[in-house]
This record gives structure tokens, sequence and C-alpha cells, in this order.
């Protein structure tokens, strides 16, 4: 079907109107052209009808209070209904308010407008315009006698919705969404610089409704004031504006709400600047959220280096816990974990936001936090965590503060066998010199890192019960400990008992070869050799019991 504008003359513009024909989505032909007022003229006088509405139930009016006021103009006369309702409840002064056409809102409420129209989620007018930061709109609807702090279906007022503008995130917000696909995010970069016009209006919206009389501690459904959001966003400039208004920067007036207070957002988020602001004007560095975490539990789960020190200064609780038990050095090393888990979708290990949870763990620990806390379900402690990541520089920072070397985890599990069941031979080389015990005393106290090992290597491995005692026996002497060893009667027993089989001299002829084939992986049985006799056996055996 051919449309206006596409080719032809006026008598297909006249066949199409007179036919009151449809497109594919449902729309008069006048839809397609909305810009050449002497073709709505024509159509309109063939007797289109102007209130027949396309899919989402816009009417011509709704199409043409998006800017063309000499349309408006034209439909009204020609009896449209200044407050016709499409889908969603939305008048043609709610699309005129969001785009801010100041001209077209003036005629629409000079044509009896309902300036306090709700759509069917109760939002206004003024919620659309003062979302998209248009001043000039809230000015005139506001000196129409439009209601300052009506709130939607979810509580927003206008205020709340001037601070939180439609197009809100920045490059750092896309930054962090970095596991979306790179189609989607040039995408959603595509839509930020919609936003500047809204951020520019911003300030001077919420400087207008102050001065009319919003709300500014009002709550939306989630228990949240226009300063929450404004600390949430980075918005300085509104954060002053509104504690200079006398906004609750302490949170007092709802300590008890799951949604953490205006400094734990900011905090989160690591604005320096709103921390210090709010901190400056009575905040509480320790007030809790409904989970009981503290602000820096937020700054320490993002790895917000500058946060924490600003926080810590200024005396906050690094021990705090919150109902999970964990403290910020909790919070902490979680991070680093779902880190881990997102270089899978391209994170760089040299990414700042990795390396700033590992100088968040530093900072941490060298203030005081408890390094011996246990938590999570496996009750592991921070150097369980640095162990299992192979973190060799926070392993050795933890035990210089103090760290327990010898603890255990839910599964009575030292840092030693953690590192030894994940082949971190430097790490073990570590803990061993720092009085790592070999032995294991947990629910039944009888349990040892060498039967450990053993038991890992036959039912994990499914190695034989002899190549797994060479394996262990060849992997001690590597990571020198064979004279702790010595000491443990288990050893001995096991070691003793191992000479004591005719054990084929094949097998120990590749003693030194085993280390190797352990660490990387193998747990195939030895290469075929040509059998040795029991002389060489002997001589082996002998050369064993000696280095004993």
């Amino acid at each position: 079907m051919n449309y206006p504008g596409a080719g032809g003359g006026i008598s297909q513009y006249r066949e199409l109107s007179l036919n009151n024909s449809v497109n594919s989505n449902r729309s008069r032909p006048y839809y397609a052209e909305k810009e050449k007022l002497h073709l709505y003229k024509l159509l309109i006088s063939n007797r289109t009808n102007i209130y027949f509405p396309d899919l989402l139930g816009d009417t011509p009016l709704h199409c043409g209070a998006k800017g063309k006021l000499g349309v408006c103009k034209l439909l009204i006369s020609n009896g449209a209904n200044v407050n016709a309702l499409n889908k969603f409840n939305q008048t043609p002064l709610h699309y005129a308010a969001e785009l801010g056409k100041v001209a077209t809102c003036k005629f629409l409420i000079s044509k009896g407008a309902n300036i306090n129209a709700f759509d069917r989620w109760n939002n206004t007018a003024l919620h659309f315009s003062a979302q998209q930061g248009k001043v000039d709109v809230c000015r005139l609807l506001i000196s129409h006698g439009c209601r300052i702090n009506c709130a939607n279906l979810h509580k927003v007022t206008p205020l709340h919705a001037a601070v939180h503008t439609k197009c809100r995130y920045e490059l750092s917000e896309v930054r962090r969404m970095h596991q979306l696909p790179v189609k989607t995010l040039q995408m959603y970069k595509s839509w930020l610089p919609k936003s500047d016009d809204a951020k520019k209006g911003q300030l001077s919206v919420c400087k207008l409704l102050i001065s009319n009389g919003a709300n500014v501690n009002a709550l939306n459904i989630f228990n949240e004031t226009p300063l929450d959001r404004a600390a949430l966003l980075g918005k300085v400039d509104i954060c002053k504006l509104l504690i200079s208004h006398g906004t609750d920067v302490k949170g007092s007036n709802n300590v008890k709400r799951w949604n953490p207070p205006p400094l734990n957002y900011a905090a989160k988020e690591g604005y320096i600047a709103i921390c210090q602001l709010l901190i400056s004007n009575g905040a509480n560095i320790n007030l809790l959220d409904g989970c009981d975490e503290t602000p820096l539990h937020y700054a320490a789960s993002e790895g917000k280096v500058a946060v924490c020190k600003l926080l810590i200064s200024k005396g906050a609780n690094i021990n705090a816990l919150d109902k999970n038990n964990e403290t910020p050095l909790d919070k902490t090393i979680s991070r680093h974990e779902a880190l881990r888990t997102e270089t899978k979708y391209g994170l760089d290990r040299n990414d700042p936001i990795w390396s700033g949870t590992v100088d968040v763990f530093k900072l941490l620990v060298e203030n005081g936090a408890n390094i011996n806390n246990s938590c999570f379900l496996n009750r592991d402690t921070p150097l369980h965590f640095a162990v299992r990541h192979e973190l060799l520089s926070v392993c050795k920072l933890i035990i210089s503060r103090g760290g327990d070397v010898n603890c255990l985890n839910s599964e009575n599990e030292t840092p030693l066998m953690l590192s030894f069941s994940k082949k971190y031979v430097k790490i073990t080389k570590y803990l061993l010199e720092n009085e790592a015990s070999c032995g294991l005393y947990g629910r039944d106290h009888e349990r040892d890192i060498y039967s450990s090992m053993l038991t890992w290597l036959v039912k994990e491995k499914r190695i034989r019960e002899d190549e797994a005692h060479i394996k262990i026996g060849n992997y001690l002497k590597v990571v020198d400990i064979r004279k702790k060893l010595q000491e443990h009667l288990i050893y001995k027993q096991e070691l003793t008992d191992l000479f004591k089989r005719n054990i084929c001299a094949e097998i120990l002829s590749e003693f030194q070869d085993l280390f190797e084939e352990y660490i990387s992986g193998e747990t195939s049985s030895p290469r075929n050799k040509k059998r040795k006799t029991m002389n060489n056996y002997e001589q082996v055996n002998s050369e064993q019991v000696k280095d004993e």
C-alpha cells in the first residue's frame, strides 16, 4: 500500500482518506505524514476518523502533542478529545510534558486538558516533565495548580522523578555491565546522549519543586528518599540542595528499613565527594541497614579503596558483623570470588575492579580486621580463601598479622590441605615455613594430612594405593617436609608397610618422576619398563630408609 509522501498525486491521498484504510500497524494514512498540515486538512475534509487509535491506543492528537502544535489546533477544532486516553491511560498532555513542548502544553491546558490526570501507574504530567528535566513545562504546570507531592503507584513523587532521570546511567555504569554482549553495550551507550538535556535541567527542576513545597523526605515504595536516589546516582549538587533544605541525612527517620541509608548508597558506588558531604553533615558511619550492614560493608564489597580509607579514618567499625556473621573483610573475599567467576565472561585481571578488591583486603588487614573470622557455609577463614585462590601475597599478609595457619573450616580442612589439593607448591612451602601443622585434629581427632592425601588420591583420582603412597612420599620430599612427617606415627607406619610389600622394582625406579606426573594431573599407571632385579629393589629400599 502506498502512503502519503511515498509518491503519487493528490488523488492518492483523497482515495486513501475516503476509503478510511489502515496500514499494518492499524494506523490511518495521516499517521505517516505528520508535518504537512494541508494534508491533514485534506484528510479531515474527507471525513477521516480523527478518533481512531493505533495499536497502543494513541489517537491523532497524541501524535500531534509530540510537537505538532498546528496539528493539535486543527484536530481539536474538529472535535478531537483533549483528554483522550491511550491503552496506558496517558493523555496528549502527558506526551507534550515529557518532550518539553511548552507551547503545546499551554494550548492543551487552555482547551481543558486535565493537568492532574493519572496514567495507568498514577503518573501525572508533572512526573513526566520532572523526570526529563523539562523545567519550563514544570513551571507551567505548577502555575496552573498541579499537585506537587502527588505519588504514583510506587509512591514516587515528582521530586523523586526529578532526581531519578529516565536515562540515568553513566559510562561507568555501563562498564560494570561488562558481562553483556558487545552489541548490547554499544546499543546501550547510544542511548546515553539522550540524557544530557535531562541532566542539565535536573537541578533546576529540583529547586523549582522544593521552592513550591515538595517534600524532601518523601518515601517511595522502597522507603527511599530523594536523597537516597541522589546519593546512589552520584548527584552531588542535588545532594547539597536537599541537605540545605532539611532532608534527613542520618537516616534516623527510618532506621529499621530494609534499604540502606544514603551513606551506604554512596559508599557502594564509590562517590567519595558525596560520602564526605554526608559525613560532614552528620551521617552515622556505622548506621545499619536491614541486613545489619554498615557503609564499610558496602564499600568493601565493591572494592572502593578511597571510600574505605575515608570511613576507616572517620572511625568506622572495621569488624562489624552483619546478619550473616560477615565482616567487611569477608565481603571483600566474596567479591574476589565473584570476580574470578566473571573472568570467564571477559574481565581482565589487570582491570581496576580486580586490583581494587585486593587493595581493600590489604587495607582492612593492615587496620586490624579480624583475620580469623569464620563465615559462609563452609566456615572458611580469610586464609582459606587466600589459599583457595592462590593469592600468595595475601597469605603472607594474613600470617604476618597473626592469622591462624592451622585454622579449620567445616570440612576439617586446613589451609595446608587446600594448598596440597590444588597443587600450589609455593603456598605449601610458605605455610610449612610458618609452622603449618601436618596433623589435622578435627571431629574425630585422628585424621592426618597424610591419610587425607591418601584418601583423596585413591578415591578421587582412582590411583592404586601402593602408587598413591609413592606419589605422596615423593611430593612430601619435594616440598621438604619429610622431616616433619617422620615425627608422625601414621606416616612412619604407612611407609614401613609400603616397603614390606613386594612392589615391583619398576615403580620404585620412577620415584623421582612421580611428582611431575602428579602435578601435570597424570593418574595413569607408571610406564612399563624392564623389570629390575631384586638387588636393585633392595638398593632403592635401603636408600629410602636412610633418607628417613
